[in-house]
């Protein structure tokens, strides 16, 4: 596995030019997110995730605590997805209420597979329709399970970033609603709904840590496209507003779209196929706003080969003592390899630069359950 440091943070170099609507974004989000947090109790399926504490794990990593957030429980859909894609839509329905009878839309999305569901089960839930683009190399079991949500399923032979466009001109020839996470000029306010519905796994999991009398110190966060890590470190980097919270990203390294802008200091896109085991994650351009977010927050960015997700579906299957069993697709349990590996291998530099230590209280979010149909 490779890492690369944040270059604006501890070198010395000035921070990324201020942008004042972004800004204004992180300035005013926890009130949205308690808005999204308030909606998604009204879901008849919604109770809060499990926070597992591993106890015996973190005795053998040589850490204080280790806390597993378990989204393999959200809505029945085996991943975290729904939480964006539902809050987005009540938001987009809110306000066509002044306009004409909001019936029969269609929602449009391109999807590696869970947020393509969460949107299909979304959709279906308030009475539309939905259109899901998928990318060429898609497992056969996601694209079914999307279409049992209803969903008109369309299968592209482009990678993950191409397939967004091709969603965005369906969308806008058929007239239909793209609720797309990530962002680009001129399409902001709907992947910025999607970030405040997934904070909901923040409020949660500080409600969870506060009755165990604890506080984070470093919070491992997949990154894909970025929505969901920047949503987890501008949640938690409010509410505890630490110096000593160190937020980690980790990501393919066939689609490390985040390693590669921190390594040239600027947004950079990862082109070919976007190839790995973590489907959730194989996104070559990164969401701007969470780019710039992980630029003010993260420590640094983990890339990493498909074996370390293996290896991380294996941890979390395979508990030691009393620890939970947890089972994870290779997107949520890529960065529990990440952590084993850091702290039983030969990263003694990098343990000190990232400050992990017998007093360290880690947090990992299992992003997603068995979204492609494996045995266990």
């Amino acid at each position: 596995m490779d890492f690369v440091k944040n270059p604006w943070i501890g070198s010395g170099k000035k921070n990324q030019e201020v942008q004042p609507a972004k800004e204004d974004f992180l300035r005013n989000l926890i009130p949205r997110v308690k808005e999204a947090r308030e909606f998604h109790q009204t879901l008849t399926v919604y109770r809060p995730t499990s926070l597992h504490n591993l106890q015996q794990k973190a005795d053998k990593l040589g850490i204080n605590k280790l806390y597993v957030k378990d989204e393999s429980e959200r809505f029945g859909l085996q991943a975290f997805k729904g939480l964006g894609a539902s809050f987005a839509l009540n938001q987009i329905l809110k306000n066509r209420e002044n306009d004409l009878p909001s019936k029969d839309l269609t929602f449009v999305t391109a999807t590696d597979g869970n947020h393509g569901r969460g949107l299909a089960w979304a959709a279906k839930s308030l009475g539309h329709h939905s259109v899901v683009f998928l990318p060429k190399g898609t497992d056969p079991y996601r694209l079914r399970i999307i279409e049992e949500e209803g969903a008109k399923v369309i299968l592209t032979d482009s990678n993950y970033d191409d397939t967004v466009m091709m969603a965005e001109e369906y969308a806008h020839k058929y007239n239909g609603i793209l609720v797309q996470d990530t962002m680009w000029e001129g399409y902001k306010e709907i992947p910025q709904w999607i970030i405040e519905g997934y904070g909901t796994i923040a409020l949660e999991t500080i409600d969870e840590l506060e009755k165990d009398g604890v506080t984070p110190t470093h919070i491992f966060l997949q990154a894909g496209v970025g929505s969901f890590a920047a949503a987890m470190m501008s949640i938690f980097k409010s509410y505890y507003d630490r110096e000593d919270l160190t937020f980690i990203l980790v990501e393919p390294a066939r689609a490390n779209c985040f390693y590669q802008s921190f390594h040239y200091s600027e947004d950079t896109r990862v082109e070919g196929d976007l190839n790995t085991v973590m489907a959730g994650l194989a996104c070559g351009k990164a969401n701007p706003l969470a780019l710039y977010i992980a630029e003010k927050f993260a420590s640094g960015i983990f890339s990493v080969e498909d074996d370390l997700a293996e290896k991380g579906v294996d941890i979390l299957a395979r508990p030691l003592g009393e620890d939970p069993k947890i089972i994870a697709g290779e997107s949520g349990a890529v960065t529990m390899g990440v952590l084993e590996s850091l702290c039983k291998g030969s990263y003694r530099e990098l343990r000190s630069f990232l400050d992990i230590s017998d007093r360290s209280v880690v947090l990992t979010i299992n992003t997603e359950g068995n979204t492609s149909g494996k045995l266990y």
